[in-house]
């Protein structure tokens, strides 16, 4: 066989967009394969749920964007390729349309060229049906529909391919059906809880499709692909190369010019429109407000000098990565029944604690910032404080920097002592090896949460801490076992219980604005060299 064959072989078992390419080319012969970068996208996300890190995947795009071919008919076979031992279960919305993905999955690893590509893959004589074929090695591809029977049926990939019709979305009874199918049968065939991969790709159909349902339950990778961009988009996809968009930007202008696009909305609907192809879905009622309703200006009317009143309105983020939603303010002047939008702040903000902190009610607090001389300060902040009643006492209103000072100093106590991370982790007669990694990791979060950057931070604080409680007296800062453990790269037990530590406080009002300080029977603050700390943290390197 040739050297160019060779590499092309090697080519195809380590990339899944080429691998894409040439099933594409098998299974469409009639079509011509156009290449997009958003594609490469999918692909690299694809072969990271794959590989190792990357557990539970969303990708959401608009139909006709090779979702499909990507993720249901290529992604099984180049996973049986690789591993013909692993044990596939994939899901679509019909059986037509299941069967169909399937048959094209088989004719795939049938094909000449995969045979080349893949030689210690075949598949087996024994049970060879479309809808459940296995391969030599034990492996195989399990097909079913929603709410299909599972009995039996285990594996360590679950790969959902649009899992409601568009036409059943604005049914209550179809959307809670098929979630409960995903929560209480689909969800627990995978073989392994910890290591086992749930890939669900579609385009959004309504706020409480299976996206906006599985989001609530757990974490999720996402990738969002709109028809049109809705803002500037980069991705660094497998080779370090940066890939995307300017806003405005078509998706696959050689597929759907903005022309195209802005017919199918025409035809469609905003309501449709904004789910299926910019999935971004709206309430059902949301595409009552009109676009000739607004209006705009170049010039500050007068009337923004003469307002009634000014109003700010926040929608602060509630999660944190780099494609998290953005933390936006709008600043309104009222004049009558006018509303003028006087500014706009937009940013993904540096919260350390984003979505973990709750008062003693078990409400969360919000993230905001407000603008003094000239300096913006960030809070959390009770929810009913952001809409103006600022005159409440029992609300809270912290400054970010002294709740995550406040929270940090507790967790620099704990990778400073080797024995109480020992206990804390219940590492009984642990190797040389295990008490050689503690330390090493316990030293690098404590050289990161003193010096790191704030996304280095935010990443440790995000993957260790369960929940933050305040309370007038005291804060209870429960920890994740399974998270500690995974930043010290240690083992650890999947029933550990979560570490809860009392931090006792001493509160301070000034106005609607609380101060905290760590408070202690034999102390009545505490304070931390930064210095001191930094210096420690680089001896132990």
């Amino acid at each position: 066989m040739s050297n160019r064959q060779d590499l092309l072989n090697a080519l195809l078992r380590q990339n899944l967009y080429l691998f894409v390419r040439k099933v594409f080319a098998t299974i469409d012969a009639s079509q011509t394969f156009l290449p997009n970068w958003h594609i490469e996208v999918v692909c690299d996300w694809l072969m990271l749920a794959a590989g190792e890190g990357v557990n539970r995947l969303i990708i959401t795009l608009p139909p006709r964007y090779l979702k499909s071919i990507c993720a249901s008919v290529a992604l099984p076979a180049w996973i049986l390729g690789r591993d013909p031992t692993a044990r596939i279960i994939c899901v679509s919305y019909t059986d037509e349309l299941a069967l169909k993905h399937a048959r094209d999955c088989r004719k795939v690893m049938e094909s000449s060229w995969y045979k080349r590509s893949f030689p210690g893959t075949r598949l087996s004589k024994k049970r060879s049906a479309v809808s459940d074929f296995e391969t030599t090695r034990g492996g195989g591809r399990f097909t079913t529909s929603v709410a299909g029977s599972l009995t039996g049926r285990g594996g360590g990939y679950i790969i959902i391919d649009d899992p409601i019709k568009p036409q059943d979305a604005l049914s209550k009874a179809v959307r809670r059906s098929i979630n409960q199918w995903y929560d209480n049968t689909l969800r627990s065939r995978l073989d392994n809880k910890k290591t086992g991969v749930i890939i669900l790709v579609m385009q959004r159909v309504h706020l409480d499709d299976l996206v906006g349902h599985v989001r609530e339950k757990e974490f999720w990778h996402e990738i969002k692909l709109p028809a049109i961009a809705e803002e500037d988009e980069t991705f660094t996809i497998w080779n370090e190369k940066d890939v995307g968009r300017k806003k405005g930007e078509a998706l696959h202008p050689e597929r759907d010019t903005l022309e195209m696009l802005e017919e199918t909305r025409n035809l469609k609907g905003s309501f449709n429109f904004q789910a299926q192809y910019q999935q971004s879905p709206v309430p059902e009622a949301g595409n009552l407000i009109k676009r000739h309703w607004f209006h705009f200006y170049d010039v500050v009317p007068v009337a923004v000098r003469q307002a009634d009143r000014i109003v700010q309105s926040w929608d602060p983020a509630i999660s944190v990565s780099d494609t998290a939603d953005w933390s936006v303010c709008t600043t309104w002047a009222i004049r009558g029944d006018d509303y003028y939008l006087i500014d706009v702040y937009r940013k993904r903000c540096d919260f350390l604690l984003t979505g973990k902190v709750i008062d003693e009610n078990g409400e969360p607090l919000y993230q905001s910032q407000a603008d003094k001389n000239g300096r913006r300060y960030c809070y959390y902040i009770s929810k009913h404080l952001m809409n103006g009643a600022r005159q409440n006492k029992d609300g809270w209103r912290l400054p970010a920097e002294t709740l995550e000072g406040t929270v940090l100093v507790p967790l620099l106590d704990i990778f400073g002592c080797q024995s109480r991370l020992m206990d804390l982790l219940c590492l009984d007669n642990p190797s040389t090896a295990s008490l050689s990694k503690l330390k090493v990791g316990a030293t690098n979060l404590v050289g990161i949460l003193m010096e790191g950057k704030p996304k280095e931070k935010r990443h440790i604080l995000q993957s260790i801490i369960h929940r933050i409680e305040l309370a007038p007296t005291s804060i209870k800062l429960k920890l994740e076992t399974r998270g500690l453990a995974q930043v010290l790269d240690l083992p650890f037990a999947d029933d550990a219980s979560p570490i809860t530590i009392d931090v006792p406080v001493r509160l301070q009002r000034r106005g609607v604005e609380t101060k905290m300080i760590i408070h202690s029977p034999n102390a009545t603050t505490r304070n931390f060299d930064a210095d001191l700390c930094r210096l420690i943290a680089q001896a132990h390197r």
